[in-house]
């Protein structure tokens, strides 16, 4: 199967497939290690879901695994992020 590039999609659309089926994808890809193809689908899930926290979270290990520096996030996803975490304490 040809690796779908997300980058160019406008927001609220994942590649013509629900945003489910691109995490799902992206959670796959992460786990094989292929931190781009991975990075590319939680991006778009992103886009059209901003506060959608298992992307943000995989994001997180991404920029963990390829030492690079945090995803920038704008204030509106950090309170949902930390509301999130707060409700899992």
């Amino acid at each position: 199967m040809p690796d779908t590039t997300y980058a160019d999609l406008p927001k609220g659309h994942c590649a013509a497939e629900p945003a489910k089926e691109v995490l799902e994808r992206a959670a796959r890809a992460l786990a094989a290690e292929d931190n781009p193809a991975a990075e590319r689908g939680f991006q778009a899930v992103l886009r059209e879901q901003p506060r959608q926290v298992a992307a943000l979270s995989n994001l997180g290990v991404i920029c963990s695994r390829t030492n690079r520096p945090p995803v920038r996030l704008s204030g509106e996803d950090i309170g949902a992020t930390r509301r999130f975490a707060v409700a899992l304490s």
